[in-house]
């Protein structure tokens, strides 16, 4: 909505420094009629109006926007105390992972002896010692096999181990 009383729309014909000369000699001087007075003070008004709107929405604007970098601001406070105390937190926690190392390589120093020992011990000992262990559970899978067997007899035979209170399980 336009503010302002429309422009002329006739145009003089004579040229410019003439134009300017006719109008500066034929401004009036008689007072407005109450009714042109009400129309100049309703644009006067509406002007008026639209400079303090227009003011106070810039305020309002630069307000949202010193609202808005306070805030940002305040997110990155936040953002950077949180970044400190997880710095601090992981700085902890390393301090703690010495402390364990050290007391690992304390306690791997033992293991770390029996290692260097045993390699030492020649690897003949090593595949004699491997043999008498395979053969050991040769042996035992050979007794279980057998035991296995002789109860699957009596079972079998004299009315089976029932009458004696044993039960056999699979």
């Amino acid at each position: 909505m336009d503010s302002h009383p429309p422009p002329p729309t006739s145009q003089s014909s004579l040229p410019r420094s003439e134009t300017s000369f006719h109008r500066d000699s034929e401004v009036p001087t008689d007072p407005l009629s109450p009714a042109e007075l009400r129309r100049f003070e309703e644009y006067t008004v509406f002007d008026l109006s639209e400079n303090v709107i227009h003011g106070l929405s810039e305020n309002v604007r630069i307000g949202d926007e010193v609202a808005e970098s306070h805030l940002m601001l305040d997110t990155a406070v936040t953002c950077q105390y949180m970044g400190e105390n997880n710095l601090r937190i992981i700085g902890d926690d390393v301090i703690g992972l010495k402390a364990n190392l050290a007391l690992m390589e304390q306690s791997n120093e033992v293991p770390r002896e029996d290692i260097e020992r045993l390699n030492g011990v020649p690897t003949e000992e090593m595949g004699q010692l491997k043999g008498r262990v395979e053969e050991n559970h040769r042996e035992n899978q050979q007794c279980f096999a057998e035991l296995k067997g002789m109860m699957m007899s009596l079972k079998e035979g004299s009315g089976g181990l029932h009458g004696l209170g044993v039960y056999l399980t699979y």
